[in-house]
Order: structure tokens, then sequence, then C-alpha cells
């Protein structure tokens, strides 16, 4: 399709040239052969000759700038037909927005009648919009990160249950790698990255003195069944230390390794 408006505009100006120099040639020739012309004559044909060239130029320019409006507009629609067949959140969907963007924006600079602030203008505006499209784009890599990272520990957790492993130990595992992982969003502020920084940092915590209460209680139990043993050989050994004092001895001994249990 380049080729043909290509084609299309290379006869438009082969035919705008032709008509200007059949012209412009009629009026030399005028000159060369009316020798009885004043000055004030000669200068007017001068001066219609001028205007003719300007003209042609003026009417070449628009030819050139249709052409590359065209050429721009059909360049776009490609890109817009290749976003249709991408995958929506990825590199390449993003690279060909930023590209579309930049086709609109050379497409309306296109325009030979702007001034030099409607440029600018023009160029603010789309500098803006590939700002805000770069920062939604970071954003959604960043959430999608969070996601993969969430799913590895879910994952993990479960694996850990399945296996018996310890799932405390595991929690606070998974709170250390959402602690460490913590990065500040595209677009968040910083009292809202520190906002979430808190509270990984108190899930953290959490899990921590979660494992330590438990590893508390285990030893707890542990003494508290050694006190029940020791309690019950001592009642034992009182019995049979009635008539035995050795046994009464060794019973004394349990007592006291109770009373420091």
């Amino acid at each position: 399709e380049n080729s043909l408006i290509e084609d299309s505009a290379e006869k438009q100006r082969a035919t705008i040239n032709a008509s200007y120099d059949d012209q412009i040639e009629d009026l030399k020739r005028y000159l060369e052969t009316e020798g009885d012309l004043t000055p004030k004559a000669k200068a007017a044909v001068n001066e219609t000759i001028d205007r003719l060239n300007k003209k042609r130029t003026a009417d070449l320019a628009k030819v050139n700038e249709k052409e590359m409006r065209n050429q721009l507009q059909q360049e776009a629609d490609y890109i817009r037909q290749k976003l249709e067949l991408s995958t929506e959140g990825d590199y390449q969907e993003y690279d060909l927005k930023a590209k579309l963007l930049k086709k609109e924006k050379e497409i309306e600079l296109s325009n030979t009648k702007l001034t030099a602030e409607q440029k600018q203008l023009i160029e603010d505006s789309y500098q803006k919009k590939l700002d805000e499209m770069t920062s939604e784009y970071e954003r959604k890599k960043q959430e999608k990160a969070m996601e993969a990272l969430e799913l590895e520990l879910s994952n993990r957790l479960a694996a850990a249950k399945i296996a018996g492993e310890d799932e405390l130990q595991v929690e606070l595992e998974n709170a250390k790698k959402r602690l460490d992982s913590l990065q500040q969003l595209e677009g968040e502020s910083d009292a809202e990255f520190k906002a979430r920084q808190l509270e990984a940092q108190q899930e953290y915590l959490d899990a921590k003195e979660e494992l330590a209460q438990r590893e508390i209680e285990i030893e707890q139990a542990k003494l508290d069944a050694a006190s029940q043993i020791t309690g019950a050989l001592s009642g034992l050994f009182e019995q049979l230390g009635e008539s035995n004092k050795a046994f009464l001895i060794l019973s004394k001994t349990l007592a006291l390794a109770e009373i420091a249990i």
C-alpha cells in the first residue's frame, strides 16, 4: 500500500509540475517574442512567473504533506492490527502502544500550518500519555511479580503440610521472603509504601513470636511430663522406703529433683 500512496503522490507532483512548467514557459516565450514590451510590462510578467513558482511550491507541499499523513496513518493502522494479536500486560503490548502513540503524534505534527507553540503543546501532551502508560505498565509488572511470589509461598506451605514439615517454621520463612522482596510500587506514595513495610514487618514478628511460643509450650510440656514421672517414682519409693532405708534416701532425692523441675 505504501507503493500505491507513493505512486499516487508522484503522479500528482508530475501533473502539478507539468501544469506550472507550461504556464511559465508560455510567459518566458512571451517575454522573448514581444520586443516592444515596456520595462513595467516585463516586470509584471516576471512577477507573474514568481507567483506561479511560489504557488507550485505550495501545491507540492500540500501533496507531500498528504502523502506523509497517509503513510503515517497506514503505519498506525498496522500497529493497531498487531496490538489486537498481542497479549495483554506483556512487554510487546506496551512497546506497540508506545509506537502507536509516536505515530499518532507524528500525524498531528505533520500539519504544516501548526505554530511552534502548537507543536510544543502536542509534544507535551503525548509525552504525558507515554509517561502515564509507562507508569501503569511498570505497576502491573510489579503486581504480577508479587502475585507470582504469593503463589510460590502458598505452594511451599501446602507442600510442607503434605510432607509433615514444621508449618510454623515455613510460615516464618515465607514472612521473611515477603519482607525482603518488598519494593515501592510505581506511583505508590512514600506513606503507602511505609504502611506496607510496617505490615510486612509485623507479619514477620508475629510469625517469629508464634514459633517461639510453640517452642516454649513444647519445653513446658516436657518439664510437666518429667515432673509427673518423678512424682510417681517418688511416691513409689516412699512406700518402699518405709521398709528400706536406701529407698527412703532415693525417695527424698527424687522429691528434691521434682521441686527443681
